[in-house]
């Protein structure tokens, strides 16, 4: 199996300032995450185009794992550090057989 490899930093999408959680029941814990505006101008293109996404994202109720990140380029964070916005709909980060 190929390795997952987000078009973007999820660790750097967590750091919003504008995720909250939605939900949370037994089967995962729903955030939202909305574009955070004050991160747009940070000098790290990894950081902008972070905060240029509007997600959902689902974390294992248990390990706090990403489960599933559905999101969308919603700000122009991205169009300073790339030529096109990274693709970011339907990720579903796999774990190895080794975690």
């Amino acid at each position: 199996m190929d390795e997952f490899r987000p078009a973007f930093q999820v660790d750097a999408l967590f750091q919003s300032g504008q995720a909250k959680i939605v939900s949370r029941t037994d089967e995962g814990i729903t955030l939202s995450i909305l574009p955070d505006k004050a991160r747009l101008k940070s000098v790290n293109p990894a950081i902008r185009c972070a905060a240029s996404i509007r997600a959902t994202v689902i974390l294992d109720p248990k390990t706090y794992f990403p489960r599933h990140i559905d999101g969308e380029v919603a700000e122009t964070g991205l169009r300073s550090a790339v030529s096109s916005p990274c693709p970011v709909r339907n990720h579903s980060p796999q774990r190895s057989a080794a975690e």
